[in-house]
């Protein structure tokens, strides 16, 4: 039987559970050969930071994010979501403050199979959900790699309208010489989930502080090897 506990136990029980961030000369990727990456933990201030957009900000003096360390970060976060057999990774959870995620393209066989591959992943760079298809929400399990041995239910829309770069054609061989167009999608149920959990690790969002107020849907859970989380 799961054991409900309190989320501020959960907020002390890993306040000490961080990860080193990478220096200032890390995020040049110089001399970075290990693609698969320590997953930052609660505790660490960096999950609760708002990221900058890739392609900079010009009304806030932010420049675009190089092509070389763009590509870096798509190829780290494929890499390590890959090794987790996870349905998506946020760049903040690998220490980079910026406006990026992957996720499984394909979930359902991701669950089925428990054995997710570099190749299975989008990458999404500077998403935004534009409008939601109806007011409709569906209740799922969420858990998170950045706050192990932990689930929660989360109800979010189920149905989204949403926009993004996509970057899966670039890796650590072929860095993106442009801007691509936006693309426009529509993202539904499980999808939409996992879009939107990850959309918030972007805004220093974690999926415990969407829970409502007195939930006792947050339970400790124990481990279980090679099935995916539910996202991440």
């Amino acid at each position: 039987m799961r054991s409900s506990v309190p989320l501020a136990g959960i907020r002390r029980a890993y306040a000490t559970a961080t990860r080193q961030r990478p220096s200032a000369a890390a995020w040049s990727f110089a001399g970075v050969n290990d693609a698969v990456r320590d997953i930052v933990l609660l505790g660490d201030p960096v999950l609760h930071k708002p990221c900058d957009p890739v392609y900079g900000d010009k009304k806030r003096g932010l420049a675009p994010l190089g092509g070389q360390d763009l590509a870096a970060i798509a190829h780290q976060l494929r890499s390590t979501a890959a090794h987790h057999n996870a349905f998506g990774l946020a760049a903040p959870q690998l220490g980079y403050l910026f406006r990026m995620f992957v996720m499984a393209r394909d979930w359902s066989t991701l669950s089925d199979t428990h054995r997710a591959t570099y190749e299975d992943y989008d990458v999404i760079v500077d998403p935004r959900v534009d409008s939601l298809c109806s007011n409709d929400k569906d209740v799922h399990v969420e858990q998170c790699l950045s706050v192990p041995g932990i689930q929660g239910v989360v109800a979010r829309p189920n149905c989204l309208r949403a926009s993004y770069y996509d970057l899966t054609a670039c890796d650590a061989k072929q860095a993106p010489t442009e801007r691509p167009r936006r693309t426009k999608r529509r993202v539904v149920r499980f999808a939409a989930q996992i879009f939107q959990h990850e959309l918030d690790h972007l805004d220093g969002v974690l999926y415990m502080d969407r829970m409502e107020k007195g939930s006792e849907g947050l339970a400790i859970v124990p481990p279980r090897k090679g099935l995916p989380w539910s996202v991440s």
